[in-house]
């Protein structure tokens, strides 16, 4: 069968729509309640369920059609969920300052959203259902595995696994020595990168450059593009965006509007704010706040750096207008120090877990996770030498045939 390339809008395909009331903080009802919002689909209503948590942070469940979604439709009803914060669960943006709080945003973790998809679970009467995690929606499906194991039949983690001890430092300084390895083998690709990157930051600090949306654009920020890095094709995707910046006329040199139109494109956050939100709070844990991890380790030890990926620093909420609203909330929750861990010891988990981690991934380095995965107990690994961190998008069907067949 032939899809439309939408989970809206899906011929052949049965859809419902499940909403769930939950409370924003478990420990404290007093906060309020938000809704949770999941697309069902199904060709088969007899079938088990696969529940989806997407990667991120910031994303709702997909709209675009996924390559795996007809797959596991063979086997499952597949269930997409929008995560808190997301999509049509309390969506956060600038437009929405009333959720612009610390203790909101404190509660957009995967422990969080591992406790919605638990009510939804019991909302909708379901004994036992499987999990499917990519990236961040990984990290949750973790969570789901450690604190509510009793409604899991099976898991499938793509990217990262259960981590109970996150050093969030350490992290850090292993993801900027891979990026500094893998800019350094573009270069040698492509050969006037390095320089042409430099002509553009010197441009940058030298004059008043402003984006579409009108903001000046900084040479830290520029530097961004480098998250390409972590995309398979990504020599290609940088050499295409950086090969004619500039324009000239009568001896002056300008950047040109579709290059800071295509940059925007990559260093925005309108669309996801909760990237720069949510991602370092994620490997928070109590007794250890993250306190701008990523930027103490970049300064201190990176900051030679041609190009940057996915790190946030608070020039970022300084300089983006998608971020701007969030800054002092933000730094509120960077410095907590009683944020749950993301996951608890799970070295004794019964249920089954097949778990696909990329050698290649500069966004959750390989090396760190791997030994995390052999503290997990009955979890079969799956390492890829090819596949970068997009891999289920890449690769959606051979990501979910393998794992479903690990567990087969």
């Amino acid at each position: 069968m032939t899809y439309a390339n939408s989970t809206v809008f899906l011929p052949g395909v049965t859809q419902r729509e499940h909403e769930v009331r939950v409370p924003i903080d478990r420990a404290n009802p007093a906060l309020g309640e938000i809704t949770v919002f999941a697309r069902e689909l199904y060709t088969d209503e007899s079938l088990p369920y696969l529940v989806y948590f997407q990667g991120g942070p910031g994303k709702p469940g997909p709209r675009m059609l996924m390559e795996w979604i007809p797959e596991a439709l063979k086997r499952y009803r597949v269930l997409l969920i929008d995560e808190r914060g997301t999509g049509r669960s309390a969506k956060v943006d600038r437009t929405t300052p009333e959720r612009i709080d610390a203790n909101f945003l404190a509660h957009l973790r995967p422990p969080d959203v591992a406790a919605d998809a638990e009510a939804l679970r019991e909302h909708l009467g379901v004994e036992q259902w499987d999990l499917l995690g990519n990236s961040f929606g990984a990290a949750c499906a973790g969570s789901y595995l450690s604190y509510f194991p009793e409604g899991l039949r099976r898991v499938h983690l793509v990217g990262t696994v259960p981590e109970p001890h996150m050093d969030v430092d350490l992290f850090n300084r292993k993801t900027f020595e891979l990026l500094r390895e893998r800019q350094n083998e573009l270069f040698a690709a492509v050969p006037w990168m390095q320089q042409r990157v430099a002509e553009v930051a010197d441009h940058l600090e030298n004059q008043d450059v402003r984006m579409p949306t009108g903001e000046r654009l900084s040479s830290t920020r520029m530097r961004m593009a480098g998250v390409l890095l972590g995309e398979e094709g990504d020599f290609g995707l940088l050499a295409n965006l950086f090969e004619m910046p500039f324009t000239e006329y009568r001896g002056e040199k300008r950047l040109r509007g579709d290059f800071l139109a295509q940059l925007g494109g990559i260093i925005s956050l309108e669309t996801m704010p909760l990237w720069g939100v949510v991602h370092e709070s994620v490997m928070a844990r109590p007794g250890h706040p993250t306190r701008w991890s990523a930027e103490r380790i970049y300064r201190e030890e990176f900051a030679d750096l041609t190009l940057l990926g996915n790190h946030f620093f608070t020039t970022h909420f300084e300089e983006d207008p998608a971020l701007t609203p969030f800054y002092e909330a933000v730094n509120e929750v960077q410095h907590m120090d009683t944020l749950a861990a993301q996951s608890e010891d799970v070295s004794g988990n019964k249920v089954p877990v097949a778990a696909l981690l990329f050698k290649p991934d500069l966004f959750i380095p390989y090396e760190l996770t791997a030994e995390s995965a052999s503290r997990v107990g009955n979890l079969r690994l799956w390492s890829h030498d090819e596949w970068f961190h997009d891999g289920i998008w890449a690769h959606g069907e051979d990501v979910v045939t393998g794992l479903f067949e690990m567990l087969d």
